[in-house]
């Protein structure tokens, strides 16, 4: 699994409890960070590169790019048997939980630039009568990136709180964290947006995974009762210092070692 800094750790957390018994290669690929800014001829250069060189180094059975701006962006580079998985956002989930008809679809600028949300709502799941509201969440991205989103309370809060106003001028009520990055927010979001539900895109994306590695349907039961996953094999593209300290202050103990191609 790679993205372009932290925002696979969301995912993985998701894909090992569906698959625990899976190792899981994370890339984190901070020399090209953020995705989210890249325009679509540049992020495909550096997808595409990314996914030839953890297939040429690991021969995993599966390359996930934990990244909603690429599969948003890039959708062929997800289609057909043996291509990568992407993380998509989560539309169906946040449409299903609305009680206004109006979903807020916290994306990169990436994606909210190119208009791609409206694309993806037409997909299964997302009744017509659903509007989609797409929001810049870059700023929110940052934080967690950064580091600030565990120890910067008044930064946290002064960016957060942009969010109330514009979610209740169009009486959103349920939000589609449409970046990986954000389900580390999930706790502040919640306290900021009382009442508003969130939709993590990591549970689509998690059992995508266990679909095409052969894993059968995924339950609680066997969450419970799943062993302890294999250790995690960590890199990043940059220098792997400073990624090191963020992953320590977020529980991960694994070495980060540098990976470069």
């Amino acid at each position: 699994m790679f993205d372009s800094g932290l925002g696979s750790l969301s995912v993985i957390r998701r894909i090992r409890r569906a698959v625990p018994a899976a190792p899981v290669v994370y890339l984190a690929d901070t020399a090209n960070y953020p995705y989210g800014t890249r325009t679509p001829a540049a992020l495909r250069r550096i997808v595409e590169g990314r996914i030839r060189l953890l297939r040429d180094r690991f021969r995993p059975d599966v390359v996930v790019v934990g990244s909603i701006t690429p599969t948003l962006l890039l959708p062929d580079l997800f289609a057909g048997a043996g291509a990568a998985v992407g993380v998509a956002p989560p539309l169906r989930r946040a449409a299903q939980a609305t009680r206004t008809g109006h979903v807020g679809v916290l994306a990169t600028r990436s994606v909210v630039g190119h208009c791609r949300i409206g694309e993806a709502a037409a997909g299964p799941g997302v009744p017509a009568g659903v509007r989609l509201h797409p929001i810049d969440a870059s700023p929110l991205v940052d934080l967690v990136e950064s580091g600030a989103f565990l120890d910067d309370d008044d930064e946290c809060a002064r960016r957060l709180g942009r969010l109330g106003p514009i979610l209740a001028e169009d009486r959103i009520d349920s939000v589609a964290l449409s970046s990986t990055h954000l389900p580390f927010l999930a706790e502040r979001l919640a306290a900021a947006l009382p009442g508003v539900r969130l939709a993590d895109p990591g549970e689509d994306a998690a059992e995508a995974v266990r679909a095409r590695i052969g894993a059968g349907p995924y339950g609680e039961g066997q969450e419970r009762q799943a062993p302890p996953p294999p250790p995690m094999r960590v890199f990043a593209s940059g220098d792997p210092a400073p990624l090191e300290g963020r992953l320590r202050r977020l529980g991960v103990g694994e070495r980060v070692h540098r990976l470069d191609g």
